[in-house]
C-alpha cells in the first residue's frame, strides 16, 4: 500500500468528528431523560431537527430536560456563551436511524430577548413568554407556535415554515420573505407594521395603527380597522384585505 498514512488520517478525522456524537453504526438506544442545568441566558438559538418546548417559571432554575435515545443524548449539544443559549443536534449520519424520533427538549427560561430558529427546528410555547421586547428570526421549515406578552415583537422569516403567534403586544413589526407566512390573528397588538415579499398569506390583528407594504403575490389579511392610522402600499399582486365575519 503506497499511502497507508492517508487511511490513518481519514480514520482519525472521522473519530474526531464524532467525539460529541454517537458513532454512525450505533443505534439510538432506548428513550432516556436527561436534565441539564444552564448558565443564565436571554437569547435562544436552536437548529437541526429539535422540538423545543419553552416554559417561563422564575421560581425554577434555568434548565433543559431532554427526551431522546440513550446513545445519542451526548450529541444533543447545549451551551451558553455571551448570554446566548445554543441548542443543536450534532449526531452524525442521522439518516441511518429512525428519523421520526426527534429530540424533545423542555426549556425553562427566566428572561428572553431573542429567539433564532434554523433548519427544521420547531418551537412550542407552554407558557406565555413575558418580556419588554423580543426579536425573532425564523429560518426553519417547520411551523412555530409562540405565545407572547411583550412591548415589542419584531423580526423576519425567510423559509417555508409558518409562524403562528398568539398573546398580546404593543408593537408587532415583521418582514416576511423566502416563502414564509404568518398567522398572527390571535396576537392582539396596538400597532402592526408588515413588509410582505412572498406568495403566501399574512394575517394580523391591529387595533390602533396598521401599515403594510406588499411586494409579492401573497395577501395580507387584517381583523380590525385601526382607530388611528391605516396605510397600505400594494406594489405587487397581493392585496391588503379586511377579514369579513
Amino acid at each position: 500500500m503506497r499511502y497507508p498514512w492517508i487511511f490513518t488520517f481519514l480514520f482519525l478525522f472521522a473519530m474526531e468528528a464524532c467525539k460529541d456524537s454517537a458513532q454512525p453504526w450505533e443505534s439510538m438506544g432506548e428513550l432516556s431523560t436527561e436534565t441539564r442545568a444552564l448558565d443564565s441566558f436571554d437569547k435562544i438559538i436552536v437548529s437541526n431537527n429539535i422540538e423545543l418546548f419553552i416554559r417561563q417559571d422564575t421560581n425554577l432554575p434555568e434548565s433543559m430536560t431532554i427526551v431522546y435515545g440513550k446513545n445519542v443524548l451526548k450529541g444533543l449539544l447545549s451551551s451558553v456563551k455571551d448570554k446566548k443559549l445554543h441548542i443543536a443536534n450534532s449526531n452524525k449520519a442521522k439518516w441511518l436511524r429512525n428519523l421520526r424520533i426527534t429530540p424533545k427538549c423542555t426549556l425553562n427560561i427566566h428572561t428572553l430577548k431573542g429567539i433564532y430558529i434554523h433548519d427544521n427546528a420547531k418551537i412550542i410555547c407552554l407558557d406565555t413568554l413575558c418580556a419588554e421586547a423580543i426579536q425573532c428570526i425564523n429560518n426553519s421549515v417547520e411551523q412555530q407556535y409562540l405565545r407572547v406578552f411583550c412591548g415589542q415583537f419584531y423580526g423576519n422569516s425567510a423559509n417555508s415554515g409558518q409562524l403562528n403567534l398568539s398573546g398580546q403586544g404593543t408593537i408587532f413589526s415583521w418582514s416576511c420573505e423566502g416563502g414564509s407566512s404568518i398567522d398572527a390573528l390571535s396576537l392582539r397588538c396596538d400597532d402592526v407594521y408588515i413588509r410582505h415579499y412572498t406568495e403566501r398569506t399574512i394575517s394580523v390583528n391591529p387595533s390602533k395603527q396598521f401599515e403594510a407594504f406588499v411586494y409579492g403575490k401573497g395577501n395580507v389579511y387584517y381583523k380590525n380597522t385601526p382607530i388611528y392610522k391605516f396605510i397600505k402600499h400594494e406594489f405587487g399582486e397581493g392585496r391588503v384585505i379586511k377579514i369579513t365575519p
